[in-house]
């Protein structure tokens, strides 16, 4: 996402309306992202780039949603997270 596909991911986010920011975590037992994203409303964000027909918003469901997390675009989204502590 930072390479040669980030204009169209940055227009993706812009089209819903989400601010996304990604780490790389090293830990002993291997790296994991970790994902923050800031929108009014995730669930609806979550809904609309899984049933997008956008170009990009189909590879980006395919490859790294489907192939990399095994999310189905068909089935359920994934628990929202309860937020614990705000500081």
């Amino acid at each position: 996402m930072t390479g040669s596909r980030h204009a169209e991911f940055k227009a993706s986010r812009d089209r819903v309306g989400l601010k996304e920011r990604v780490w790389l975590q090293h830990t002993p037992q291997g790296d994991l992202a970790v994902v923050f994203w800031e929108a009014q409303d995730i669930p609806k964000v979550f809904q609309t780039l899984m049933t997008s027909t956008h170009p990009f918003d189909v590879w980006f469901r395919d490859k790294i949603l489907t192939d990399i997390h095994g999310i189905a675009p068909g089935g359920p989204p994934p628990p929202m997270n309860e937020e614990i502590l705000l500081a």
